[in-house]
């Protein structure tokens, strides 16, 4: 699918592709495509967010209780995720963006 058909995500405007798993990009699990109700972690600002249509990349701002639906080891993967991605700040060219605008 093209970017420009893809909606950006509600946190920060960013678009993410959402074609690959955590467990892929961590090398546990087969490549597979999210489904409705999976829950995913913007690229850009680390915001957790839940994908309403893969599709279109259609997602809302996670709940509470999708968290605590997650096993612990899935709250310390997400964690971690967050941290790497706030630690390294925004993708530059979102930067760019964002003061553009």
């Amino acid at each position: 699918m093209r970017k420009e058909f893809l909606e950006p995500n509600p946190c920060c405007g960013y678009v993410t592709d959402m074609t690959e798993s955590l467990d892929h990009i961590m090398g546990e699990g087969p490549d597979t495509l999210p489904n409705a109700g999976d829950l995913i972690v913007c690229l850009n600002c680390g915001a957790v967010l839940v994908i309403i249509d893969p599709k279109t990349n259609r997602s809302r701002p996670v709940r509470r209780q999708d968290i605590e639906a997650l096993s612990t080891k899935e709250r310390r993967d997400l964690s971690s995720a967050q941290k790497y991605i706030r630690k390294r700040g925004w993708i530059p060219r979102e930067a760019k963006r964002r003061s553009d605008s």
